[in-house]
């Protein structure tokens, strides 16, 4: 059991709101100023092409990747590792099970 949070661990902040373009790119943009990586995670495959499209609207200045699970699984452990290593800022996925709570985590919004 670890009784001490890591050296330098930033606090976890969670909120849930309705969706917000402008709270959603403030929050994104505010992990890639500090160095981070974000997750945003769509529930359903096909809502994949218009957040993919919303989120490119927002921060246009982020590099998008995303992740889902009908995916072949070279392509998906290709992504997740490419991710983890620092290529993109956001990743779009529909499920967080393999990945949340990894080291490079940083912000994550769910949407509906």
């Amino acid at each position: 059991m670890i009784a001490t949070p890591p050296a330098r661990r930033q606090p976890v902040r969670t909120a849930a709101i309705p969706f917000d373009g402008e709270t959603v790119r403030q929050a994104l943009t505010y992990e890639w100023h500090r160095g981070g990586q974000s997750f945003v995670v769509c529930p359903r495959i096909k809502d994949l092409g218009p957040w993919e499209e919303r989120l490119r609207r927002l921060v246009p200045e982020l590099q998008l990747r995303t992740v889902h699970g009908r995916m072949p699984t070279g392509a998906i452990d290709e992504t997740i590792v490419r991710f983890a290593g620092g290529d993109g800022d956001i990743l779009l996925a529909t499920s967080t099970s393999s990945w949340l709570g990894r080291r490079f985590t940083g912000t994550c919004s769910i949407g509906r």
